[in-house]
């Protein structure tokens, strides 16, 4: 928590200089832009006529970089599901899925609502554009997908060198953190985000290169899918020696047992106890706190390598 603390502080103080360094800084954040256009990751077009100033947040990672920006005043509402810092409670609650509440989206007068892949499938497209509302979407394959949209949120916040200071650092955290796994044993890992049926993390999808860049073989890698399902005989037949399950219930692998009795005998990550619970907010959140979730698998895979350098 101490490598988040630090980012966060950061990148405000810093936020706070620059405001009070340029006595015009109001002024010019509320001067009209000259039309700026953004592509969205559906090759979208959207114009912005200005710095958005209600802006409605569909996905907790898109919250935490506003936060991380020290842009969350041009929040006027969030996702349900959304729930860090604590400060975001403070903000509307909207259900964005598995329904959504369009209605109450409207009565914010948003001009900009964002949308991440990890939370909504392409097909909200149609709704908002009937309704002429401007939304984002924004997906993520790789990690270079992570750092790409929040520097894509801090330009059209006017906070573009805070959000290149931020994506600069995490990438040299994750630079660091290859690094220290170069070397070490790649053990077969499978990552499971889901139980029923059972989806598994494929090749495109961002917590792939997280887990090899930690030291680890992701054994549904040729799955050319971000979270493609797979049955019970599949991942026996892919043999992984972990298992990582980003969960807040932490009866989530007996519940798997449960459905699927042989996997407790004929896994090798079950026969010697790798069965690993993550915290779903950090390794399978495409935000600022990433890196800590990273943290946290390198002491899984490889709890000698020291990355106290991070902390």
């Amino acid at each position: 928590m101490q490598l988040l603390k630090f980012t966060f502080v950061t990148l405000l103080f810093t936020a706070g200089l620059s405001a009070c360094g340029n006595p015009n800084q109001e002024l010019i954040d509320s001067a009209p832009l000259i039309s700026e256009s953004y592509t969205d990751d559906l090759n979208r077009d959207l114009k912005l006529a200005k710095v958005p100033e209600r802006i409605v947040s569909m996905a907790p990672n898109v919250t935490e970089v506003i936060y991380a920006l020290g842009k969350e005043d041009h929040l006027v509402a969030r996702s349900h599901v959304c729930d860090f810092p604590d400060d975001a409670y403070n903000k509307l609650e909207i259900t964005t899925f598995p329904s959504l509440d369009l209605p109450s989206i409207v009565a914010q007068e948003p001009d900009l609502i964002l949308a991440s892949s990890e939370i909504h499938s392409e097909q909200i497209i149609a709704s908002f554009e009937q309704l002429r509302l401007p939304l984002l979407y924004q997906s993520y394959n790789r990690l270079e997908d992570v750092w790409r949209n929040m520097n894509t949120i801090g330009a059209m916040l006017h906070a573009k060198e805070e959000a290149q200071r931020l994506t600069d650092s995490l990438a040299r955290m994750v630079q660091t953190i290859a690094d220290s796994t170069e070397g070490e044993i790649g053990y077969r890992t499978a990552i499971l985000v889901g139980i029923d049926p059972i989806t598994v993390v494929g090749k495109k999808c961002f917590m792939h290169e997280a887990l090899e860049k930690c030291g680890g073989k992701n054994v549904f890698a040729s799955l050319d899918e971000s979270y493609p399902t797979v049955t019970a005989e599949q991942l026996v037949q892919a043999a992984p020696e972990y298992i990582l399950l980003p969960s807040n219930n932490d009866q989530v692998y007996q519940e798997l047992i449960a459905k699927y009795p042989d996997l407790h005998t004929k896994l090798p990550a079950a026969l010697d106890n790798h069965v690993f619970l993550t915290r779903p907010d950090l390794i399978a959140r495409p935000g600022p706190r990433i890196v800590e979730g990273m943290v946290e698998l390198v002491r899984i895979l490889h709890p000698r390598v020291d990355l106290t350098e991070l902390l």
